[in-house]
């Protein structure tokens, strides 16, 4: 199946299996002890979901920036209603290439809107510290609980893989309009050289050939 085939997820797309999901899980510590930890704690989450999408937004929008990339009211609700479905799904238990496939489409969809890596880290800080927050509160836990910082950085690396590979599809892209371009202009030069060489050879005035 081509590459490029829409029906190919982006995590067959990157290469990214099950065993290589484990690996990247296994090297940034997150075992299934945390993972458990995490699915634990979603019926806390579900109770103050709601008070940490403001409190999250609330932040974000004190960022200049970020509010003028948000841009209107109604981009702002769907943001908090994919935002609120991605925090649930942080606290889901179940980390596999399904979880990771919604990784990297977010990531995607960051990628082509343009939001620049600085204000994506910064949003993940804040989301950290929300989350932490709020889970201090209602269970006195650490502040943040290690597993959410482990797998929070997971997900960065899944969307740093979707801007990598966004960036090669722009240059590729690129490339091929450039070989386009360089056959355009050799097809201009040799037509060119042609009217030349028979300009040479023919009297413009008289028709007849040049002695």
């Amino acid at each position: 199946m081509p590459i490029n085939d829409p029906a190919v997820g982006l995590a067959e797309k990157l290469g990214l299996t099950a065993a290589e999901l484990r690996k990247r899980k296994l090297l940034l510590g997150l075992h299934a002890e945390e993972e458990a930890e995490l699915a634990q704690l979603r019926p806390t989450v579900e109770l103050a979901i709601d008070d940490i999408i403001e409190e999250f937004y609330r932040r974000q929008l004190a960022e200049p920036a970020i509010r003028a990339l948000i841009g209107d009211r109604d981009t702002l609700l769907r943001l908090k209603t994919a935002m609120r479905a991605y925090v649930l799904d942080l606290f889901c238990g179940d980390y596999d290439v399904a979880y990771a496939e919604r990784r990297l489409r977010v990531g995607r969809v960051h990628g082509r809107i343009g939001i620049p890596v600085k204000y994506y880290i910064s949003s993940v800080f804040q989301l950290l510290q929300v989350l932490g927050l709020y889970l201090k509160r209602r269970t006195g836990s650490d502040y943040p609980p290690p597993a959410l910082r482990r797998l929070l950085l997971l997900d960065m690396e899944l969307t740093f893989d979707t801007y990598v590979h966004g960036l090669h599809g722009q240059i590729a892209a690129l490339q091929e309009e450039l070989v386009a371009s360089s056959r355009q202009l050799e097809e201009v030069v040799r037509e060119r050289t042609a009217w030349l060489e028979a300009t040479s050879r023919i009297d413009a005035l008289t028709g007849l050939y040049n002695r």
